[in-house]
């Protein structure tokens, strides 16, 4: 079966490639771009296994295009009309977000035009949670040490053991 992705981006070169004709024939004074090569994911071995903190992703972003199917989430994660339980594209369960649904916050939020305000209240809200489990981290860090170097002399020991 053909690659969608494939035959998508040599759309894209030849558009690109009668843009610089025009560049050329016109003798316009344009910058000259590179184009990157693109590869696809499909040549990539395939993984059906992943234990998700062994190699420390915490969240993860499913682009499911238009099908409204969610039977991949191994989750208790939609209501009795197979609608994602979520507030504004939160779930109950951390990493796992919903975006571009129809009217996820709004009537927006299912097209194109809407999705970005989504998007930004999404990306805003994990940028927190992440801040704020370092900020956990670090305090817990702290405080282990505090403990330890109290914990020390009231055992009896020195900074020599």
């Amino acid at each position: 079966m053909p690659n969608p992705s494939i035959s998508w981006t040599r759309r894209c070169l030849r558009r690109l490639r009668k843009i610089d004709d025009y560049i050329s024939r016109v003798g316009l004074a344009a910058p000259t771009e590179s184009i990157p090569r693109l590869l696809d994911g499909y040549q990539q071995e395939e993984l059906t296994e992943l234990n998700l903190q062994q190699v420390g992703i915490s969240t993860v972003m499913w682009a499911t295009g238009y099908a409204f199917d969610f039977s991949f989430v191994k989750l208790p994660v939609v209501d009795s009309d197979r609608y994602p339980i979520q507030k504004r594209g939160v779930t109950r369960y951390p990493g796992l977000y919903f975006l571009g649904l129809p009217w996820l916050y709004s009537r927006r939020s299912g097209i194109l035009f809407g999705v970005g305000d989504d998007a930004a209240y999404l990306a805003a809200y994990i940028a927190a949670r992440d801040s704020q489990r370092r900020e956990y981290n670090t305090r817990s860090r702290v405080l282990c040490d505090v403990v330890d170097r109290v914990a020390k002399p009231a055992r009896g020991l020195t900074n020599g053991d």
